[in-house]
């Protein structure tokens, strides 16, 4: 299997009568007679939801569906979900599309149901570009979760297979076997049966011997019933037992592979305490109580966003990269969700335009010859894609408002916002509790979470979200954290001067200016810890900005506006080796070096069994000064830990970002022994 640079979005001819047909496949996207009763009667029907769904009994289902599509059997599904299941439940659905359809495309095939038309609205409104991975949309205030995987099947099964997510109900769909056989191959059917459970349910519209059997031995009980219109014949069936040969292609558990727990976070959890209240805190803050868990946040300082959340701008982006590393993948993962969940937070009133930010997107100069090969390469992976733009010194000029000599990209999905707003009226939702002016001393766990300097009350979780603060703690204090001082500067702004109308990044950034004030930012100091503000980096900022906006500089300054009256702000990033921050559950670290510890002597031997994590003890730090981009995603991933539903990210990302990868590490470069 070779990951996709670049999605290949649907081929697609329609017949008279409006129907969708791929030339890929050369196959219909839905039956000519009524494609949504076809969805309700093989998909909904055939797996029992209106019935399993209105005596749910767990607060969560999971589908996964194989062939997206045009979005048809997500809609129906959410449809009767909402028509039938308890509003304090949520739906987790899961759908594979190697092929994506265009917006375009997607809006004009369901444009056929018209009663779907307020849900198909929001599906099209926030459907994701065609870019390779898992994008996470959220409906219904996140009581509708749709992960959609641009990929091939294999490789989408494969990368959530180690999760550990157990199927309620499978949706296999995808063209006709004979057409899309790599839909319906063996090694498939067995990724399927792997992430079955007793009792998931399948349906599908095809009926052919092969697949039947194959869902037999694989452990299906399988049922042939009356297909829809004219087809003869489908099936459906229940799962039973795993076979031997997919327990064997299964159970074993690589190193490496996704840090699986050790069970200990079977129980419910109602309370969940968080120690610090930026960015990292807020969004979790948010995501938990939306699901009425009550929520507790515990911070040091006197007030929210204290620290590097405090910024009154921040811009919203990424550094794009023209390759599938994990970084640059797990980088413009969170950039896209979280512009659709900011976006979704000015929808719903919660952040308010120009006083919280703007989503207009952003410009990234080529200030230089690396950054200049950057942006050709990038062609090989955007080019077709609304997200990137390549603009000349011109057209950046005039769309950004100040002249410019460079060229550049104009990046669609990002904006600026000020981080301290954001914090503050997140935390103002219901079912949050702040408490300022209180510093967590400590942490133990006997039958719940314990907080020295906070109340005597337990928690059933605890997620430390306070930057180098995670040191203090005994369950965190060997995390690889380390501090970078940065600092902004305000440029008092006349009447008369130019503004930039979006931001703009060179090797800082300039973001739109606030109450006639031009903010410049941010210098980057390794290991300085500082938080007064420096004449030396008002200089720093005021040079960059010379450097690389010399006609904007020369426009905004004069004698009186020099670096020795400029006001700014300092703070301190908090920020990984490898520059991924560390989102998840922490490890037991003396028995998890116990049990890893084989693979000093060798690497690639496998490990069987969970890993020793600690129970419900979850970490949510080094941002760096990605913090607007990256901790809403994180949050979710952590929030699906907590709540033991399926994750955002794929499993791929799960281990580039888990706190125990620095552990295994040194484990195997030799650095660790039981005694470390």
């Amino acid at each position: 299997m070779t990951e996709q640079i670049q999605a290949t979005t649907a081929d697609i001819e329609w017949r008279e009568n409006g129907v969708p047909v791929s030339t890929q496949f050369g196959d219909v996207y839905f039956s000519s007679i009524n494609g949504l009763e076809e969805s309700r009667y093989v998909f909904l029907q055939h797996n029992q939801l209106s019935q399993r769904w209105k005596n749910i009994s767990n607060n969560t289902f999971n589908i996964i569906e194989t062939g997206f599509g045009t979005g048809l059997n997500f809609l129906a599904a959410w449809q009767l979900w909402q028509q039938s299941a308890s509003t304090n439940c949520q739906l987790h659905f899961i759908s594979i599309e190697k092929y994506p359809l265009t917006k375009q495309q997607l809006s004009q095939a369901l444009a056929h149901w018209p009663e779907l038309k307020p849900l198909a609205d929001q599906l099209i409104a926030n459907y994701p570009h065609p870019i390779p991975g898992q994008h996470r949309l959220e409906f219904n205030a996140g009581k509708v979760c749709l992960s959609l995987i641009f990929d091939d099947v294999e490789t989408a099964l494969t990368d959530i297979q180690p999760t550990n997510i157990q199927c309620d109900a499978w949706f296999l769909d995808g063209f006709a076997p004979s057409k899309n056989p790599a839909m319906w191959s063996l090694q498939t059917l067995e990724h399927i049966a792997a992430l079955s459970k007793l009792d998931t349910s399948f349906a599908t519209f095809t009926a052919v011997g092969r697949i039947r059997r194959d869902l037999q031995q694989l452990g299906f009980e399988v049922t042939k019933s009356k297909g829809y219109g004219i087809k003869r014949d489908m099936l459906s069936g229940t799962f039973k037992q795993h076979s031997s040969s997919v327990m064997q292609w299964y159970s074993p558990l690589k190193h490496n592979s996704d840090f699986k727990d050790s069970g200990v976070n079977n129980t419910s959890v109602n309370s969940v305490a968080l120690i610090g209240a930026g960015l990292a805190g807020a969004h979790l803050a948010y995501g938990l109580a939306k699901l009425g868990i009550e929520t507790h946040v515990f911070e040091a300082q006197d007030n929210c966003a204290q620290g590097g959340s405090g910024n009154d701008q921040g811009i919203l982006y990424t550094r794009l990269s023209h390759e599938r590393l994990h970084l640059s993948e797990f980088s413009l993962t969170a950039l896209l969700y979280s512009y659709r969940y900011y976006q979704q937070l000015f929808d719903a009133g919660i952040l308010t335009e120009q006083e919280d930010g703007q989503l207009m997107g952003s410009i990234q100069l080529a200030f230089n010859n690396k950054t200049k090969i950057l942006h050709e390469k990038l062609k090989q992976r955007f080019s077709d894609d609304s997200l990137v733009k390549w603009l000349s010194p011109a057209e950046i000029s005039e769309i950004a408002g100040i002249e410019t000599e460079y060229s550049g990209i104009y990046l669609s999905d990002s904006g600026w916002l000020n981080p301290r707003q954001v914090c503050k009226k997140l935390l103002q939702q219901p079912n949050i509790t702040l408490h300022t002016n209180t510093k967590i001393d400590a942490l133990s766990y006997t039958d719940g979470w314990q907080l020295s300097g906070g109340p005597t009350t337990k928690f059933d979780a605890v997620v430390i979200c306070n930057a180098s603060g995670a040191k203090a703690y005994s369950q965190s204090t060997a995390l690889p954290l380390k501090s970078i001082r940065g600092q902004i500067s305000y440029i008092p702004l006349a009447d008369t001067a130019p503004r930039p109308l979006l931001p703009v990044c060179y090797e800082g950034y300039l973001p739109p200016p606030q109450n006639n004030q031009q903010c410049v930012g941010a210098t980057f100091n390794l290991n300085d810890s500082s938080t007064q503000v420096s004449l030396v980096d008002h200089r720093t900022n005021l040079a960059q900005l010379q450097q690389y906006l010399p006609t904007y500089y020369s426009s905004i300054m004069n004698s009186e506006v020099v670096a020795e009256n400029l006001t700014g702000r300092a703070s301190v990033r908090c920020a990984t080796p490898d520059y991924t921050p560390i989102a998840g559950q922490l490890a037991d670290r003396e028995k998890f070096i116990e049990k890893y510890l084989p693979l000093s002597r060798n690497a690639k031997r496998n490990i069987s069994g969970a890993a020793p994590l600690l129970p419900n003890c979850y970490v949510s730090v080094g941002y760096g000064s990605r913090g607007l981009s990256y901790s809403p995603l994180c949050a979710q991933h952590i929030i699906s830990q907590i709540t033991n539903t399926p994750s955002p990210l794929p499993s791929k990302l799960v281990k580039a970002t888990h706190p125990a990868r620095f552990i295994l590490r040194d484990i195997v470069k030799g650095k660790l022994n039981i005694e470390n």
